[in-house]
């Protein structure tokens, strides 16, 4: 069963571990450990060089694309065998994160009766209708 591919809602899956594409958020180069967001959106994943698969002669930074072999633990996600697919293509992607995401919580806080804690952490996407009116404004 583990040799079998089957595609499967664009993921190839092997047994139960998933083929996942992902950004890196945060690396420990010298501990070798990194967390991953994934292309689903979903949980985070974990790697460290105790999971299968250890780099060999790679390493994983901070905006890093990498495709790895996605392991769903009990409560967390794990990483195995990653890939790098593109080298610092993402740089910014966790800052960006964290800056949209307290954008959002203030606006939340806001609009929510109560506090935001109750709803984990949001980050605001504009609107499509949002962004054109605001290029229109600035093209004028």
């Amino acid at each position: 069963m583990c040799d079998l591919l089957k595609v499967q809602d664009n993921f190839r899956i092997r047994g139960k571990d998933t083929v996942m594409i992902g950004v890196v958020l945060w690396s420990d180069v010298q501990e070798q450990k990194a967390v991953i967001w994934c292309e689903d959106h979903g949980n985070l994943a974990f790697f460290s060089k105790g999971s299968c698969g250890a780099l060999t002669g790679q390493r994983l930074d901070a905006g890093d694309v990498v495709q790895f072999d996605l392991q769903e633990e009990s409560h967390h996600r794990v990483a195995h065998n990653p890939r790098l697919l593109a080298e610092d293509e993402f740089p910014t992607l966790a800052s960006d994160l964290s800056r949209h995401g307290k954008a959002a919580r203030g606006k939340c806080e806001r609009v929510v009766t109560g506090s935001c804690s109750d709803l984990g952490q949001l980050i605001h996407f504009p609107s499509v209708e949002a962004s054109q009116d605001q290029e229109q404004k600035l093209s004028a």
